[in-house]
């Protein structure tokens, strides 16, 4: 996996790694609701901020996805690109 790709093209947020429901998109390395009206999601300095401005921590690779790094190996939420 190419280094932070996650900055590249459609990516769905989940809650957990068996999540299958998204909470939102990132988009080009923006943040975009799941449902209009709603807040986005973002990635500030490779740290993903949930949409009320919390920085959940560091996107690390999973594979071929990328996962916030909770330390002690705990991910927390997952980006997975999603096909357009």
């Amino acid at each position: 996996m190419t280094q932070r790709s996650y900055l590249k093209g459609q990516w769905a947020v989940y809650e957990n790694r068996a999540a299958n429901i998204n909470l939102g998109y990132v988009i080009d390395g923006i943040g975009m609701p799941a449902l209009p009206g709603e807040k986005a999601f973002s990635i500030i300095d490779d740290y993903l901020v949930d949409p009320s401005g919390v920085h959940l921590g560091k996107l690390i690779p999973l594979g071929d996805a990328w996962a916030v790094d909770l330390g002690n190996q705990i991910v927390g939420q997952i980006l997975r690109a999603e096909s357009n």
